[in-house]
């Protein structure tokens, strides 16, 4: 953690001062800050190759921050807009922080999970003030993971019908598109950006009912009426495969992934 530190400050360091290498942790005593004569008989060649790991241990002390500003620059940047699962997807093993760590120095991760949320309310200004609020996010790439929400049954207020879900995930995919195509056309600085992110679906999860209800006593939120099941949720998620491949947009299926994956997991018919 303390080395974690330490880097950061250094890197930002690097970042400000527009330099190349800090020499870091040099344990080093002050006889060895002055400069030393070397004889005209001394040799300067590098250590014998059977003294070379015995050369670094006594160098590993000394270490150095090297932070490249246009690499960082042009560090591209992913961005997930969910529900709760991306909300939780920052946790611990969660599929935001696998992310996050497989792509550490390669990539910037983004993640914006609403709880409970479904494709209606995030359109209702949600979305636009996301936007509107982080005028520097520009992901490369876009994941929309909604529908495990909006595929509860009617009499709840998350529930959205399927039409409209399918009309909810082309409007976001819309928004997000003329947003930056907009945001590039008036914004001068922004004359760089010349193409809106790249977008990716992913399907709501399949939903056990048994196990979503023993979860919803343990959390102290069972109402005797189970919301969800397993033969509803997987028409929403084919039509967001059919909605991927009528826009062209990528899906990862993560229900069909799942019921493949688990073969407990059995649909009624």
């Amino acid at each position: 953690l303390l080395l974690s530190v330490v880097f950061a400050i250094a890197s930002w360091f690097v970042m400000s001062h527009n330099i190349g290498f800090i020499p870091l942790l040099a344990h080093k005593s002050d006889a060895s800050k002055t400069s030393a004569k070397v004889s005209p008989t001394q040799s300067t060649a590098p250590p014998p190759h059977n003294q070379h790991q015995q050369f670094r241990r006594r160098n590993v002390s000394l270490m150095y921050a090297y932070q490249d500003r246009k690499e960082l620059e042009s560090r591209p940047s992913i961005f997930f807009l969910g529900d709760s699962i991306t909300a939780y997807g920052v946790q611990e093993r969660g599929y935001v922080s696998i992310i996050t760590s497989k792509y550490v120095n390669r990539s910037d991760v983004v993640a914006r999970g609403y709880p409970g949320y479904n494709s209606r309310w995030i359109l209702e200004g949600v979305l636009d003030n996301i936007f509107q609020n982080n005028p520097g996010l520009h992901p490369d790439l876009a994941v929309v993971f909604f529908g495990a929400n909006d595929a509860c049954i009617p009499e709840t207020p998350q529930h959205v019908p399927l039409e409209e879900y399918v009309s909810n995930l082309r409007r976001i995919v819309e928004s997000i598109q003329k947003y930056y195509s907009e945001r590039n056309a008036t914004h001068q600085k922004f004359h760089s950006l010349t193409k809106p992110p790249y977008i990716i679906f992913i399907s709501p999860p399949p939903v056990v009912p048994d196990h979503w209800v023993e979860k919803m006593k343990e959390m102290g939120r069972y109402t005797g009426v189970v919301t969800r099941d397993l033969e509803t949720t997987r028409k929403y998620a084919r039509a967001v495969v059919e909605l991927g491949a009528s826009m062209n947009i990528p899906v990862l299926d993560f229900n069909s992934y799942c019921l493949q994956f688990d073969k407990s997991i059995k649909l009624e018919n």
